[in-house]
């Protein structure tokens, strides 16, 4: 799901789908959070972050809104310290 532009955005929706998905590897997962703090300032980790936070968030309550509450803690317990 890459596409044209800043690389830092491929990095840090990389990094935040393995911190949210328990199918990932912990180990993985947190290698994937140190280089997403390593690559983007943290202005720019908190709006990378915002952006995907809320396009993943907009696709469970569409799509699966059974999922959205453990999105949500997911997100609270992993992910939202960079917002």
């Amino acid at each position: 799901m890459a596409w044209v532009g800043d690389w830092r955005c491929d990095i840090v929706n990389f990094a935040d789908w393995a911190l949210w998905n328990d199918q990932v590897p912990d180990d993985v997962a947190q290698r994937l959070r140190a280089v997403a703090e390593d690559a983007c300032e943290p202005d720019v980790l908190a709006l990378l972050t915002a952006i995907h936070t809320t396009a993943a968030t907009g696709f469970y309550q569409v799509v699966h809104p059974e999922w959205l509450p453990q999105h949500v803690a997911n997100v609270e317990t992993t992910t939202a310290h960079w917002l």
